[in-house]
């Protein structure tokens, strides 16, 4: 099943997520957000998005108001069934699958509330098909998405294969980045590794496919291919040109902090050799907006990239508040409580 989302069905607290996850700062209004939502998907795909940039308590909040949300309309269409609003529940559903690939549990209650969250997503979805009409009863959802307590397991046959063979290595385009996106992908459906192999044929084109028909015989592992795809495929002198590339990634004007960092933080993790965090605290400081520096004066002992991002973002917030500011209203005949107005100073 293809969980593509019809971004402007959405609503303003799903639309900003949307927006601020490809780097942009979200508007104050839906029809603000619609505008830039339109332009940056067709940039970057939700498929092409691994990580949120956002921290696992706040994704987790945005999560739960969603999921709130979807079973309110699963108890409006329980009642009538409105084929709308079904479309619409059925989008929302679709935003949550790809918001909750995202996260990364790092520990036992993050692991938890990860699990948790995938097997309401599955109910939901379930509970949705069991509310289409039998004029309507085209099956949608089924084991579109098997969770099981621990891990998630998904049937990785010919009918369930679309996905997978949606991602498409030539040997011209970056090998580690291909790389990445499969082995996300083996961890998001629980795939035994050993099944890529099978579906090579279809994942590789051109050059690439000649080159792995060459060596399909003697490989029997994912790892072992993705050893051969790098030493074969990634240029001599990678680092040198990725760190370039580094260098001159600065931070875009609508870019927020938090995205920017996200997005250096993988640029750095496809070095082979990854700079020490000093080093790298360096590059960034050198290429964040020079907006930042008055916040970043206030901070004695500025060693971390964390410390960074959050000096940055409280630099953000504050300008936020800013740019929304109003003179109070003046006084006039529906004012409830005019004692409390501000009365400014006259001249005398």
């Amino acid at each position: 099943m293809s969980y593509e989302i019809q971004f402007l069905s959405l609503q303003k607290n799903e639309l900003s997520y949307e927006v601020a996850i490809r780097g942009g700062t979200p508007g104050e209004n839906v029809q603000e957000l619609r505008r830039q939502i339109v332009k940056l998907a067709n940039v970057m795909p939700s498929d092409d998005i691994i990580e949120s940039g956002f921290e696992f308590s706040v994704d987790v909040e945005g999560i739960r108001e969603s999921l709130i949300k979807v079973e309110t309309n699963l108890k409006t269409l329980s009642v009538k069934y409105d084929r709308n609003l079904y479309k619409r529940t059925q989008n929302l559903l679709n935003h949550l699958f790809h918001r909750i690939q995202r996260l990364d549990a790092v520990d036992k209650k993050s692991t938890d509330i990860l699990e948790s969250l995938r097997l309401k997503l599955n109910t939901n979805f379930k509970n949705l098909e069991h509310l289409k009409p039998d004029t309507d009863s085209s099956s949608e959802f089924t084991d579109a998405l098997t969770i099981t307590p621990s891990p998630i397991v998904v049937t990785c046959d010919r009918a369930h294969s679309s996905d997978l063979t949606s991602i498409k290595f030539d040997g011209k385009t970056c090998v580690l980045s291909f790389v990445q996106r499969i082995n996300d992908y083996i961890t998001a459906r629980g795939i035994p590794s050993s099944k890529i192999i099978d579906f090579g044929t279809e994942i590789f084109v051109g050059d690439a496919l000649h080159w792995f028909r060459s060596v399909r015989s003697h490989v029997t592992s994912w790892d072992r291919l993705c050893e051969l795809l790098k030493d074969v495929f990634v240029i001599p002198d990678h680092d040198y040109r990725l760190l370039d590339e580094i260098k001159a990634r600065t931070q875009g004007e609508t870019e927020n902090i938090t995205i920017y960092l996200a997005i250096m933080s993988g640029m750095f993790s496809r070095l082979f050799k990854k700079p020490s965090e000093e080093d790298q605290l360096e590059i960034i400081m050198h290429n964040i907006k020079p907006c930042y520096a008055s916040a970043l004066i206030a901070v004695p002992d500025l060693k971390s990239i964390e410390v960074l991002r959050t000096a940055c973002k409280n630099y953000e917030n504050v300008q936020s508040c800013l740019n929304k500011y109003h003179e109070p209203p003046k006084i006039n005949s529906a004012t409830l409580a005019p004692e409390f107005a501000f009365k400014p100073l006259t001249n005398l």
